[in-house]
Parts: C-alpha cells; structure tokens; sequence
C-alpha cells in the first residue's frame, strides 16, 4: 500500500505499531509524584526546544482524539497552523490549558511515549532526557530520501537484521518488499527510520555495515553530526524566458556549531583550498572541504565572542572576523592567521556590520545601526569615515565594496518605509548611481539587499534576502543583468552570506531561517 509521510504536522498515512501501556506504570508514577505546577514550569521553560523537537503528527492526534483528550475543533486548529512552529505551538498552548483543568496530563504522556516521543515527555516532566532522533536530523533524513533511494540496497539481508533486533516489525518489512522498486523501497525505509527512535537509526547503520554497505552508514553517520555530502552531487541546468541561468546543485551543509546548538550561519570565507564556516555567538570556526564538502577540523578563538561576518585577504594571508560581541559591549574586528592565531585585534566601539577586504587589502566595514562605512588598515588604524549626507535618504548601509577611483558600491535596506537599494558612492558618501526604491519583488527593486560581492567580470552580485534570491547587476549602470538563483531554489528561503569562488565555478549561499532552526550552506555551480 503506497504511504506518505511528512513532518510539519501535516497527515502521514503510514501505519506504526505502539507498544503497550504496561511500561507507563511506572512512569506515571513519577508523574504523581511532581505537582502540576512543576510540570507547568518545565514545560514553560523546554517550550522553544519543544516547539523544534515535538512532532504534531496525525498519528499523534488521532490517539489524543480517541482518548476524548482532544475535540475535533481544537485537532483542526492545531493542524490549521501554516508552519511547523505554530503548529506545535498551538499544541503546546492547549497542553498548557490540560495542566490547569481536568484532563488527564497522564493519558497525554503515555500517548507521546507510544508516538516515539519519550524525550518530550522527559522534557515536560523536567529532565533532561535524551534526544535519540532530534527532529532537525528526522527532516535532514526526509530531505535526504532522493539520494538515500539511489545508494542504499534494502535487502532481505538488511530487513532480517532490522527485524532481529527489534527496531523494525514484521508489517513494515511487508510494506517494504510490496514494492515494485528499490526506489520505492528505500523511501518506505526511511520513512520508517526516520519516525522511530535513535536505536533504529543504530540499528540501520549497524545493519548497513552487516551488508557490505559502510560507505553509507559512515556517510549517514556525519549527518548526525550535522554535515552531510553527497559523493556526487546532483547538478541540474534550467532555462526561462530562453535565457541560461545559473546550474544549482542539490548539495548542502549545515554546520557542525549549528547541529549542536540553535545558531546561524554568520560567515563563510574561502581559504586557500578550504571552506571556512563562522555561526554567531560561537567561537569556534569550522574547516571543510572545497571539493567534498566534508568537515576537517576547527578551532576556538578565545577572544572571540560573537562573529557577525568573515572576510580573508589572500595578499596578506589572513582572516578578519567582526565580532559584535554583546548589547551595548564595545564590538571589535579581529585579525588572524588562518590557524586562529590572534595577529591583532582592534575596537571599533558600538559599531559593527558586515566587512569586506579591499583591492588594497584595507578592511572596509559597512556600520548598520551607526549608519556610516568605516576603512581600516590592516592594523586596526582608520583611513577614512563616510556618513551619508541627510539628503541621500541613506543612514542604514548593509555592505560596502570599494572600487577604483576613491568610489564605493553600497546596499542599504531594512523595513517598510526605508529605501532599499544598490548604489555607488564617492568618498564624501554622495550617491553617483542608484537602483532600487521602495522595497518589491520586480527586478529594478530589492527587499533587503544584504550581501554583495564582484566577479571576476565586473558583475555584481547581490543576496535579495526578503525576497529569497539572488541577483546579478551589470557594473557601469547597475542595470538588472539576470536573476542567478530565483526564490526557494532547493528550498534556500532566507540567503544571508556568501562566497565565490570562480576558480571551482561555485557560489555558496548562507541560508539561516528566521528562527534559526534550519540553517545551512547551498552550494551552487556559478558560470
């Protein structure tokens, strides 16, 4: 019977067998034992990461509604959310109403426990827990299915073993091998896999190994770490309107900070042959790959605080991090060798943004909420200050590049009433050319041009980040040249960063959603 899973709280058609309540006496014990008002508390306190970590499914639902825990009203508000997140949170909000009323908290845990979800109800009661299968590695699985149908064999081999260890049942395995295809096989059990426990994933990887397929259980394995690399990437050209446009391909990363902690991606630079990642309010920079993308090593810089961008200067051999440290904390810029040896570091007060390294190997800094750009030597020292005069309408910029002839190109943006806009400026910060306007969607407007940067060729680069794409302008005039990624290209909704390197014909986009749950790094072919 062909089955459908999904999981952002939608419907799921596949079939799980629950185990018996006999272990939940227990359990309930330790729940009469904490007062409602403990329970409440723990809940209030775990709400975000419950909200990233419990998974409203159907199954979920129909066993509150058969236990008259959940009325058909309130199983169509929670199913009426548009996202994930509110999703759970209207869930969360209901159990909030259960702990105050009569209903019984009990029958609601053992219903999670049945649905997988101990580690939710561990939370709720307030420990600890642990978090076998976290629900960014249950999506990261999901997105996975197209390459895991075309690598992994399910054999009877694999099955048997699954099914010996008891982290797969016998109606799962029928519902596998009915299929007509190993495609269709694969996805079935991966479906499975990603809707049970940690130890089935154990077991699946184990079980891999058992069958001649290592290579996949060591590469699934670095996806529960956070990276995981295609061997070989799918990469795909498309056409519109007749006209070439950029080829992506299906390859990601997400960061080793970000799959231990909820932060963003804040800088990617390229260094010699490796990729180098930086994520806000982490120390540590991590090492990849150019080619393959996979994780080589890191290290901590412990002076630095919170990285907000990361440029390298080839001339000097260097890394500069802006680190925006904490509120009203003095922001610094810090210069490094590419092993994380502090060279320099030098304040630049309550000002911090995006930087840039320019053609003289200066560092140019593009002050947001100060609303000026900043020109520094190597050494920390300031040559030059450009405040924009009040006429220009421009106090906000996002990214500076300087150019020859003692001009600057610039991106300012943020909200509904400010412009946002590509432009190019003298040193005394007067506009020489300008595109943009009020913010839109059209090619002669941007909605948050955020990030800049220039081929080899002269065309500029520029990360629309509101409206999830990415641009190219012409250089003389900053006519509109072609659209190089459309928006949600590969699912990229949010671009933030990025990095070119022309010399491998690859673009790297920073791709961080507004709540920071799912933060990663596209790679694209740039021609």
């Amino acid at each position: 019977m062909p089955s459908s899973s999904t999981f952002y709280g939608h419907s799921t058609e596949m079939e799980f067998e629950h185990s018996d309540s006999s272990s939940s006496k227990e359990f309930n014990q330790v729940i009469n034992a904490t007062s409602l008002l403990s329970i409440r508390k723990s809940l209030a306190k775990y709400k975000k990461v419950l909200i990233n970590s419990l998974d409203v499914s159907s199954i979920l639902l129909a066993d509150l509604l058969g236990d008259d825990l959940l009325d058909e009203g309130k199983r169509q508000h929670i199913l009426s959310g548009a996202t994930r997140c509110e999703v759970n949170g209207n869930f969360l909000d209901w159990l909030e109403e259960c702990l105050t009323k009569t209903v019984d908290i009990h029958a609601v845990m053992d219903i999670l426990r049945r649905d997988d979800q101990e580690h939710v109800v561990n939370l709720i009661e307030g420990k600890q827990g642990e978090w076998p299968l976290s629900q960014m590695m249950r999506t990261r699985l999901y997105k996975m299915s197209r390459w895991f149908t075309e690598h992994v064999d399910v054999s009877y081999g694999l099955l048997e073993y699954m099914l010996s260890k008891g982290t797969i049942n016998k109606r799962h395995c029928e519902i596998i091998m009915a299929k007509s295809t190993d495609s269709e096989k694969n996805m079935e059990l991966i479906e499975i896999v990603s809707r049970r426990s940690g130890r089935t994933l154990d077991c699946l990887l184990v079980g891999l190994k058992e069958t001649g397929q290592g290579h996949i259980a060591n590469q699934l394995e670095e996806a529960l770490c956070g990276l995981f690399v295609l061997e070989n990437p799918l990469s795909t050209s498309y056409f519109e309107d007749g006209r070439e446009k950029i080829a992506g391909s299906s390859t990601s990363v997400v960061t080793k900070a970000k799959a231990m902690a909820p932060t963003a991606i804040s800088g990617i630079a390229i260094v010699d042959q490796e990729l180098f990642f930086a994520n806000f309010k982490s120390p540590e920079i991590g090492i990849y790959n150019m080619t393959t993308l996979a994780f080589i090593r890191s290290f901590i810089i412990n002076e630095l605080v919170n990285p907000y961008d990361m440029k390298y200067c080839d001339r000097n051999r260097c890394l500069y991090i802006m680190d925006a440290r904490y509120l009203n904390r003095p922001k610094s810029v810090l210069r490094l060798t590419s092993s994380g040896e502090l060279i320099k570091c030098w304040s630049t007060e309550s000002r911090y943004g995006c930087i840039s390294v320019t053609f003289d190997s200066n560092v140019l800094l593009a002050s947001f909420e100060e609303g000026r750009i900043e020109e520094f030597s190597p050494n920390g020292d300031l040559i030059r200050k450009i405040v924009f005069p009040t006429e220009t309408g421009f106090s906000r910029p996002r990214y500076a590049i300087k150019l020859p002839g003692n001009r600057f190109l610039t991106s300012h943006g943020e909200g509904e009433n400010e412009m946002h806009t590509v432009c190019i400026i003298d040193a005394e910060g007067y506009i020489r050319i300008s595109v943009g306007g009020k913010k839109g969607s059209a090619t002669n407007r941007f909605n948050v041009p955020i990030y800049l940067t220039i081929d080899s060729g002269g065309s500029i680069i520029v990360i629309d980040r509101d409206n999830s794409r990415v641009l190219s302008l012409e250089p003389n005039y900053l006519d509109f040249k072609q659209e190089l990624i459309s928006s949600g290209r590969d699912g990229m909704m949010r671009p933030e960063r990025m990095a070119l390197d022309e010399s491998r014909g690859k673009i790297f986009i920073a791709h961080n959603d507004a709540y920071w749950r799912e933060c990663c790094v596209f790679v694209f072919e740039y021609q």
